[in-house]
């Protein structure tokens, strides 16, 4: 399915290096929208709870683990849009 990773050149459980300023949450799992460019996953904004515009302009979401620290993050393909 399209969040397995199996389309569109997203690999299944691909990781990546976050190219952009991204906030850990103390307690909970964030789901960050992103774009993939040569630098990493860089965060495309708009991602307040509750917005889907973000996740609208993404290729992935990055899973980003609580208390995370700036090591590689998992990345979750999104269908595409167009």
């Amino acid at each position: 399915g399209a969040l397995t990773g199996g389309a569109a050149g997203w690999a299944a459980g691909e990781t990546s290096a976050l190219a952009g300023v991204v906030r850990a949450h103390p307690h909970d799992t964030r789901l960050v929208p992103v774009r993939r460019s040569g630098r990493g996953a860089v965060p495309v904004g708009h991602d307040r709870p509750g917005s889907l515009w973000g996740a609208a302009l993404a290729e992935a979401l990055a899973v980003v683990p609580p208390e995370w620290a700036g090591e590689q993050v998992e990345l979750i393909e999104l269908p595409p849009g167009g």
